[in-house]
């Protein structure tokens, strides 16, 4: 038996109460049962070996009080039992995401997260690292498979190992390493602790008579001198001795320099104790390996392959207990292995089909089972009309037939191909493009944003061939039928895989930067189409009279065939201008006059010139973000309707009543906070003289309502119940940080700081006016970034609109407070015009709508100019604002 001892004594002096006094002596021995292997190497996923941990018998020692004497200190002895571990933590089996491991035990058995503990799980029949990996791919092909060979360049022993075992057991061995990620499973070691503990307590002093009497009163005092004696004659008796110490007393002690002798007077029962303490660790290494190891099963397969290659046997025909009824045994032929010669080690079918799924007949049955599956088969296929009969049209099949062969590999080896072709074409039409814009970059100042996307997509591409460098060879597989055939044998039987990869995961952004470099090319043919002509007399307005015909499908009045004259090419649209409003005018226009022809191109953005542009001021920068659609209807809507559906899911309105299933419990629930719901709106009503006039309540919540990610409600009354949902936040924080899930509580807390943020953003825009300067721009950017990074990690889903909100608030200090050009009056304004159109008959429809409207107007004028016609309950109109 062989023993590596390691020394490592500490001595810490116990200078002040909170310094403790240890000093540990610790031997040890670790033995590896696979193969002998070195721990000098790293671990798998790099990491370094640790020190070794301390014994469990090594109690802590308690801080020595002050003044405390060591004299006539006690010592004890503690024995800790011999303790085993087998490569991790204790249960836990070195397993590294022991939560993962619950929840997939939860989720299997339906089971709530949090009423599953660890221990359930490690004592279940399956284990813990099972459930630990149940979800992840343990085949040999597998990310956690290659990971694990790569680490075995460190650890030959290990793959030699694991070469040994038959294929059920490597997929055992497998799922242990991916769920702990070392080797350690494989090493076990047995430990022996034993601690020397000398302790000392003290709970009071020794005091003298005189002391004593003084304590309890002074000598002027009858009574103190009464109950000193009495005291004195209570420490003195003989049943206060310790016999195991040559009687030594207690309460009694002499004192030398006094030459009297001194009482033990208890003044207080607090306790303070000074411990020494030393631990002496033993590790026995033993040649015996645990049983139902892994250890123990690679012998066990050393020894089947040993008694396979000796009786000259297949190894799936050599069972365990044939070997262990030899004279030799399993541990005669597992030696016996490592004497073969790896010519014969390597002589061994990588597959033994011991993985595979066991055939539930044999024999007869298996025959006969065969037969019935194979008749079975030709009747359902007469019954579908896709039966094979033979040539005198019996229902014998024609032997003759011949399967098809699998045309995957070619129809993917296609589809690389073309997505190749895409790329390529795609690069040359950028290439030309940026040559033009090299020349002319004012008049490519309309593709900029396009040439960005497309970089974008580019870039992605890029980074995939990078980080996969099968996608690299495929593509060069592709153009050479060399390279191809090398691939081809390089990858074997997953070469049909990686086509499917390179499909599936390049595909997609090669057909987004393709469509992108179209888009750009088919718009700058279009731009080049566009041009303002002459038409100099009469007989050229005729010619072009006779070829202009009205067309849906190329949207307008184009042209029928070429006019040269002009170089106007076939499909030219004549476009309304400023010298002709009209396209029909075309006919009655005094020559000479100025058109404008356009051919836009298929997938073209521009279809027409917009008049609207050329107003004096009008500019793309002049349109502005609505905060209806983008703030109340956008990531204020989402996080009132999660907020408020989650409510739902907790205990705070839940009932009591047992053997209700989960709807009628939220439309109870739902009944509560409707209540509290109304409660809130009754109380702001009375304190609010704002929201008493104009806000906006939800009359009636429901569980529709909550259903998506968008809560169903007008725009107003959604921004009001954001008041609501905080209040709730608030009311419930203790509740809610204290049941449910680690998860749960996280949620409510990060959407209590959330709603927080979001009434301090809709502050900072009502206490501006019109005006926005730099320092309220930055306070409300603070806000809502902070709403949106919390609503982030909360997990709700974040929307477009949740980055058009940061445009908006950038905007704000050029257009004012978002406020002040919302489109809540143009929103009134449509209802209006739906409550019109409701009310009059569809014979005179159209000119009803406008007579009504036309009054509608009048008198909301008229209210405006104080003609005393009330109209406060209506809604002002005003122009549209663009969106």
């Amino acid at each position: 038996m062989a023993a590596l001892i390691r020394d490592a004594p500490t001595l810490v002096l116990a200078e002040d109460p909170s310094t403790q006094e240890t000093q540990t002596l610790v031997v040890e021995t670790q033995e590896q049962q696979a193969n002998g292997a070195s721990q000098a190497e790293p671990q798998a996923d790099g990491a370094s070996q640790a020190e070794e941990p301390q014994a469990d018998g090594a109690s802590h020692a308690e801080p020595q009080a002050d003044g405390a004497s060591q004299a006539g200190a006690s010592s004890a002895l503690q024995t800790n039992p011999a303790s085993t571990s087998t490569g991790g933590d204790g249960d836990e089996q070195g397993v590294r995401d022991v939560q993962k491991a619950i929840v997939n035990f939860a989720s299997y058995h339906k089971l709530d997260v949090s009423a599953v503990t660890k221990k359930q799980v490690i004592d279940s029949t399956e284990g813990i690292m099972f459930w630990a990996t149940q979800k992840e791919d343990l085949s040999a092909r597998g990310s956690h498979a290659q990971q694990m060979k790569r680490a075995m360049k460190w650890r030959p022993d290990m793959s030699a190992a694991y070469m040994v075992l038959t294929d059920a057991m490597k997929l055992e061995f497998r799922r242990a390493w991916t769920a702990t990620k070392s080797f350690d499973f494989m090493v076990t070691t047995r430990t022996t602790s034993t601690s020397f503990r000398k302790r000392r307590d003290e709970i009071g002093k020794f005091v003298t008579k005189l002391q004593l009497v003084n304590i309890l009163g002074g000598t002027d005092q009858p009574e103190a001198v009464r109950q000193a004696d009495r005291y004195i004659a209570m420490c003195s008796r003989p049943g206060l001795k310790d016999e195991s110490f040559l009687n030594f007393e207690f309460c009694t002690l002499y004192n030398d320099w006094l030459d009297a002798m001194t009482y033990f007077w208890v003044e207080t029962l607090i306790s303070s104790s000074n411990e020494q303490q030393w631990t002496n660790t033993v590790t026995v290494e033993t040649r015996e390996t645990v049983p139902n190891s892994l250890a123990e099963k690679v012998n066990v397969c050393q020894a089947l392959r040993a008694y396979a290659h000796a009786m000259q046997k297949p190894l799936n025909q050599v069972s365990e207990k044939d070997v262990a009824e030899t004279t030799l045994g399993i541990k005669g032929y597992a030696e016996l292995y490592k004497t073969m010669s790896p010519e014969a080690q390597a002589n061994f079918p990588r597959k033994d089909g011991s993985n595979n799924a066991a055939f539930t007949k044999t024999g007869k049955d298996a025959v006969e089972a065969g037969r019935a599956n194979k008749r079975t088969k030709q009747a359902a296929e007469e019954a579908d009309g896709n039966g094979s009969p033979g040539p005198d049209g019996s229902d014998t099949p024609n032997p003759k037939t011949k399967t098809k062969k699998d045309q995957t590999g070619p129809k993917k080896e296609k589809e690389v191909k073309e997505f190749l072709a895409m790329e390529q074409s795609s690069d040359v039409a950028i290439g030309r493009v940026m040559h033009e814009k090299a020349k002319n970059p004012d008049g490519w100042t309309w593709a900029s944003d396009l040439l960005a996307s497309y970089k974008n997509f580019r870039t992605e591409v890029l980074k995939l061939y990078c980080d996969n460098p099968d996608f690299q060879s495929l593509k060069v597989a592709a153009l050479s039928p060399k390279e191809s055939a090398k691939i081809k044998k390089e990858h074997g039987d997953g070469y049909v895989g990686k086509l499917v990869e390179f499909v599936t995961v390049l595909g997609p952004p090669i057909t987004k930067m393709a469509e992108a470099a179209f888009q750009i090319e088919q718009m700058a043919s279009a731009k080049l189409s566009a041009a303002e002509v002459t038409v100099a007399n009469d007989d050229m307005r005729q010619k072009l009279y006779r070829i202009l015909i009205y067309r849906r499908k190329t949207r307008g009045r184009t042209l029928s065939k070429a006019f040269p004259a002009l170089g106007l090419p076939k499909g030219s649209r004549l476009e309304p201008s400023a010298a002709m409003p009209d396209v029909a005018l075309f006919d009655s226009m005094t020559t000479p006059f100025i058109c404008q022809f356009y051919l836009g191109g298929e997938h073209g953005r521009v279809l027409h010139d917009s008049p609207f542009l050329r107003i004096p001021g009008v500019s793309l920068a002049t349109w502005n973000i609505d905060l209806l659609h983008t703030w109340h209807f956008g990531p204020l809507s989402t996080f009132i309707t999660v907020t408020l559906r989650r409510f739902l899911d907790t205990d705070i309105w839940k009932p009591s009543i047992v053997g209700l299933d989960k709807e009628e419990l939220n439309k109870l629930s739902l009944l509560c906070m409707r209540a509290e719901l109304q409660s809130h709106y009754k109380l702001r009503r009375q304190t609010d003289p704002n929201w008493s006039k104009k806000g906006s309540e939800v009359w009636n919540l429901t569980l529709s309502m909550l259903a998506e990610k968008h809560l169903k409600a007008k725009a107003a009354e959604t921004h009001g119940l954001l008041a609501f949902v905080c209040e709730m936040l608030q009311k419930y924080s203790h509740q809610l940080s204290t049941s449910g899930s680690e998860q749960d509580q996280l949620f409510f807390e990060l959407l209590r700081h959330a709603g927080q943020s979001a009434l301090a953003f809709d502050a900072v825009l009502a206490r501006h006016g019109r005006q926005i300067d730099e320092g309220a721009a930055e306070e409300m950017l603070m806000h809502y970034n902070r709403f949106i990074v919390l609503c982030n990690r909360a997990g709700l889903p974040i929307l477009p609109k949740a980055h058009l909100m940061y445009h908006c608030i950038q905007r704000s200090v050029e257009q004012g407070n978002p406020r002040t050009y919302t489109t809540y009056v143009d929103e009134s304004y449509n209802g209006a015009i739906a409550r019109v159109c409701r009310s009059v008959h569809r014979r005179g429809w159209a000119y009803a709508v406008y007579r009504k409207l036309q009054i509608l107007e009048t008198v909301k004028a008229e209210s405006r100019t104080g003609d005393g016609m009330d109209c406060s309950g209506g809604t002002v109109f005003k122009p549209y604002y663009i969106r």
